[in-house]
């Protein structure tokens, strides 16, 4: 009866199999493969795939074959008992510390209370520690406890886990315990406890180090190992552990004890001696290497090692660099490469990448790589190289819609100071169309009101570009219709736009155009969240008359402005409550305050030549000869001297 409903429901699974020991049919194949023998009696492991067998009726459990024998479930063959892991948790331990997670996570507990079921909690932790980091129930507890550890708690629970780091590591719910360590430790590294037997916190990191860097083969590539290997990087040189898609180092660096330090170089060079061109498209060690470029002190040999597996050079580079062009791992691992091995540079573009700007920046990834390229160039002459690639290219990369390629490319002439008018000349006749004027070509790139790609470039020529060349966008955007200016300013992209034509070095008078036709609604822009950034940047632009005349308009719509909170914002941001009870004495005030800001606008403008003079000065001081001291000098005279 079994074996025929086996054949009736699972495609004949109880079929014989050949008797040459060939494989079994395709039925059987389709299912799983439930008739493969799943487990042997010597080894004991059971793969992955046998998985599919218990889903399916646990069919395969005893699939043992020989032949001219039929193929058939031994149902009266006794089952083994599943041995249980001696080091694993039991289940009150487990209950009580998740009760426990819910009491100091509770409201209503105090935080008096809180500390000492913290402290409590990690004593009884004792002999525990590793059985509990590998517990589903208890993983979350253990992270909580640990964040709010001091030192000498830290080093008990880090001696507690041993040196079995990597299987931690590599698991996960572990592993998660591991990445809180790390992100803890360096706020308790100072502390110190003399009560405490146990290593130091900076030892037992190093430790740590050390036998992630015996098994990196294991460790660079697995799904949790990797993040951890990255939090090791930074945390073992001092740095807090950014976000995952970070391409800065953070900006604060905590001084640390030398054997972490050593610690830190020895993981560097266990990586150095790893064929790591074998991991530069691999989605999680790509991670890692991104990591490694940045907090090394020379990554030029690291990149080699990525693009060539030695450390000769960058030549022959060509199937590497297009390989990792178009993959999302490798393009990522290409832009640190770029931004961290300035010195390099040249030697990667001309090996890798010349001849070929135009087909990157068209292609989804590889764009990228182009937009590091254009941002890390600093010699003039690959500049000259990349523009004779991109410029002949320009319409089609607007048509194209890789307007990223094209803003880079403006920020690196505006930075080098290199074929401003050239470029600027071109994307003018790109995007000045008769139906439609420059700003707004840009503005509803590809049909989109607000685009934000469109956005970013006329952000970069407001802000970055010499007035010179940019007089038809003041001029488009000056001659824009009231309704369109409207519904600019009440839009996020819109009104950081109109923000930046203000603060521009465009012409009074095109600027007092546009704040005419802003006066016209005035009010409404007040009470919108976007439109009163606005306003308030008006007022501090504006002369004295031209902010009384704003502020009384304000005044006016004062009934409905004090109902929103942005209108409130506005009200007050702008003085409009000062205006309204100061009366003539806001007069006075304003007109000393315009001086004062003109005085000082003044010194700023002169502040470039004094500074040459006090170079000159310098100089000539230099070149005069000091004459030898006979006499000690005063404490009268050091004083004097430190001040000077």
């Amino acid at each position: 009866k079994l074996s025929s409903l086996m054949e009736r429901s699972y495609g004949k699974l109880a079929k014989k199999p050949q008797a040459d020991g060939g494989s079994l049919d395709h039925s059987a194949r389709s299912y799983g493969k439930l008739a493969k023998k799943s487990q042997t009696e010597d080894d004991g492991f059971i793969p992955l795939s046998s998985s599919s067998s218990t889903s399916y009726g646990k069919l395969g459990k005893s699939n043992q074959e020989s032949e001219g024998s039929d193929h058939q479930v031994n149902e009266d063959r006794p089952k083994k008992e599943k041995k249980k892991d001696p080091d694993w948790l039991d289940k009150d331990t487990s209950t009580y510390f998740k009760q426990l997670s819910e009491t100091i996570g509770s409201e209503e507990t105090d935080e008096e209370e809180k500390t000492l079921l913290i402290e409590n909690s990690l004593q009884e932790m004792t002999g525990k520690e590793y059985r509990m980091c590998f517990d589903q129930k208890t993983t979350m507890i253990v992270e909580l406890l640990l964040s709010k550890a001091n030192n000498a708690q830290l080093r008990r629970f880090m001696a507690g886990l041993g040196d079995e780091y990597v299987p931690m590591m590599t698991n996960s719910k572990a592993s998660h315990v591991v990445q809180k360590i790390l992100s803890v430790c360096l706020d308790n590294l100072e502390e110190t406890d003399p009560e405490c037997n146990e290593m130091e916190l900076h030892l037992l990191l190093a430790d740590m180090c050390k036998v992630a860097a015996k098994s990196l083969l294991r460790l660079i590539d697995d799904r949790y190992a990797s993040h951890i290997l990255r939090d090791l990087l930074f945390v073992m040189q001092g740095y807090r552990v950014p976000e995952k898609n970070a391409t800065d180092l953070p900006e604060e660096q905590i001084e640390v004890p030398q054997e972490m330090m050593l610690a830190h170089q020895d993981l560097i060079f266990a990586f150095k001696e790893m064929d790591l061109s074998a991991y530069r498209c691999a989605p999680h060690a790509g991670l890692v290497l991104q990591t490694l470029l940045q907090v090394a002190e020379d990554a030029s040999p690291i990149s080699k090692l990525i693009l060539t597996g030695e450390t000769k050079g960058f030549q022959n580079i060509d199937p590497a660099t297009e390989e990792m062009c178009v993959d999302s791992t490798g393009s990522r691992v290409l832009e640190m490469i770029i931004k961290y091995t300035p010195g390099d540079f040249a030697e990667i573009w001309e090996n890798g990448f010349q001849g070929y700007l135009y087909v990157m920046a068209t292609d989804r990834m590889a764009t990228h790589v182009t937009w590091a390229l254009l941002q890390n160039v600093k010699d003039k002459k690959i500049f000259v190289q990349m523009t004779e690639e991109l410029l002949p290219n320009f319409h089609r990369l607007s048509a194209q819609g890789h307007l990223g390629v094209i803003m880079e490319l403006v920020k690196a002439s505006h930075r080098l100071k290199m074929q401003e008018a050239k470029i600027h000349g071109i994307l003018k006749t790109t995007f000045d169309k008769k139906e439609k004027p420059f700003f707004q070509s840009l503005f509803e790139f590809r049909g989109v009101v607000g685009s934000p790609i469109g956005t970013k470039l006329l952000l970069t020529l407001l802000n970055e570009a010499p007035s010179k060349y940019i007089d038809f966008l003041y001029e488009s955007i000056a001659n824009l219709d009231s309704e369109y200016v409207k519904s600019m300013a009440m839009t996020n992209t819109g009104s950081q736009i109109l923000e930046a034509f203000l603060m521009s070095e465009a012409d009074f008078k095109l600027k007092n155009q546009l704040i005419e036709v802003l006066q016209t609604f005035l009010v409404e822009l007040g009470l919108n969240k976007y439109g009163t950034f606005i306003v308030q940047k008006l007022v501090t632009l504006v002369d004295v008359a031209k902010k009384r005349e704003i502020l009384e308009i304000l005044l006016e719509g004062e009934s409905q402005l004090l109902q929103t909170p942005t209108g409130k914002a506005t009200y007050y941001g702008c003085g409009v409550r000062d205006l309204k009870t100061k009366g003539q004495k806001w007069q006075s005030e304003e007109n000393s305050k315009d001086k004062k800001k003109r005085l000082f606008e003044d010194i700023l403008k002169q502040a470039p030549q004094t500074e040459q003079k006090a170079k000159f000065q310098k100089k000539v001081e230099k070149k005069i000869p000091e004459k030898p001291a006979t006499e000690e000098p005063t404490k009268k005279k050091k004083k004097w001297k430190s001040k000077a």
